[in-house]
């Protein structure tokens, strides 16, 4: 509450406002309170310290005028508080000497209730207070108009720091993109030459072919995580084909067997023991693994075996990748499921720096979580835990 009556007093024309409606109507304060939990407070105050009353100081909301006012959603007035016989008006009588006040119920243009505007005096009014009560009212609709203006110009401030995030981002995705695509480009293009030129024997055709179908393939993962990255940037969430796999385990399974195919020089520890039928999108599940086995060999000591664990706990999917890579600090750990973040390997920059991002997209696509680990006993995990299949949602219903 007290950062609430700090951001309305910084509001420079609602305490302009209440100074120039206590000098129109002639009477000594001028308060917007808040009414709420059963607490009147005062949060901007004109000249309220001559009647013991400072902002942020709360009543017993039965003890005020605005008790009525916000029962019966209403203007409530006193011209002599003297002649009231009820509660409030005598407890501020007899307590702040107060003769006369009126209490405006403040509603935002869409209906809610906001709070309500006090004009208080030590001295009784003449007449039925009309004046005085359209002023209030006046200076009410006024204050509306300041408080939306203000919420307005907060949106408007944080679209346009959107605006600028999503410039930067977009001028960083691609030059990466335009870098990343070059090397394969480049090598697809250098291996057309030789072909082309037929200066190249009969025998290493194969092996030409199989080197232009790898520099295609990295290409194609890359726009792949392209259209990933896009979809979870505009809101759109990775798309998903949820449904009941009976051989998840398997998949998991040749998953990693395809990578460390390409990768004979590292170990590998893999337990998988998912005897259970999973309702989920087996194909993300296995780029999910692809890729956290992937960073695991990128960024892992090469010395030691990276440990895969696959199982189902009390029907929650669990899916780990450890690696024996250095201590990751703090500020590292926190970043590492931003775009185009990524940390060095061996010196250079390798892919997008979207794989932990779109594993992460993966994950909460699923209802799950994706955590990551590290310590310098057991290096750094990436832990996925989904809930039990029964409670994944099905998108396409």
């Amino acid at each position: 509450m007290r950062l609430e009556i700090d951001l309305l007093n910084r509001l420079r024309a609602i305490p302009m406002i209440l100074e120039r409606v206590s000098q129109s109507i002639g009477m000594e304060s001028v308060i917007l309170a808040s009414l709420a939990d059963a607490r009147w407070q005062a949060m901007v105050a004109h000249n309220s310290v001559v009647l013991g009353i400072a902002v942020g100081d709360t009543l017993e909301l039965h003890q005020t005028v605005c008790f009525a006012a916000q029962s019966i959603g209403d203007v409530v007035a006193h011209a002599d508080m003297a002649d009231e016989s009820n509660a409030a008006c005598q407890f501020l009588t007899s307590e702040y000497g107060l003769r006369s006040g009126i209490s405006v119920p403040i509603y935002r243009p869409d209906g809610s209730y906001f709070g309500n505007l006090c004009a208080l005096d030590r001295k009784p009014r003449v007449g039925d207070l009309k004046q005085e009560i359209a002023m209030l009212q006046l200076a009410a609709d006024l204050i509306v108009v300041q408080l939306d203006n203000n919420q307005q110009q907060g949106a408007d401030e944080q679209r346009a720091l959107t605006l600028a995030d999503d410039a930067v981002l977009r001028e960083q995705f691609l030059g990466v993109l335009a870098h990343d695509l070059r090397n394969p480009l480049a090598a697809i293009g250098a291996l057309a030459e030789v072909l082309t030129a037929n200066a190249v024997p009969v025998t290493r055709v194969p092996e030409i072919g199989k080197r232009m179908t790898a520099s295609v393939a990295r290409m194609s993962y890359m726009i792949d995580d392209v259209i990933d990255f896009t979809r979870a940037r505009l809101g759109g969430g990775i798309a998903l084909e949820i449904k009941p796999c009976a051989d998840l385990g398997r998949l998991l399974e040749l998953t990693v067997d395809e990578i460390t195919a390409a990768h004979p020089d590292r170990l590998v520890d893999i337990r998988i023991a998912i005897n259970e039928t999973v309702v989920c999108d087996a194909a993300r599940l296995q780029q999910l693994l692809s890729n956290l086995v992937s960073n695991a060999f990128r960024h892992g000591a090469a010395d030691v075996p990276v440990k895969v664990r696959c199982e189902v706990e009390e029907g929650a999917l669990h899916i780990a990748v450890t690696n024996g890579g250095p201590l990751i600090d703090e500020s590292a750990l926190v970043r590492m499921f931003e775009p185009f973040w990524q940390a060095e390997a061996g010196g250079r920059r390798e892919g997008l720096g979207l794989g932990l991002f779109i594993c992460r997209h993966i994950v909460e696509a699923h209802g799950g979580d994706l955590k990551v680990l590290s310590s310098v006993r057991d290096g750094v995990m990436f832990e996925a835990v989904f809930p039990p299949s029964n409670a994944v949602d099905d998108p396409s219903q």
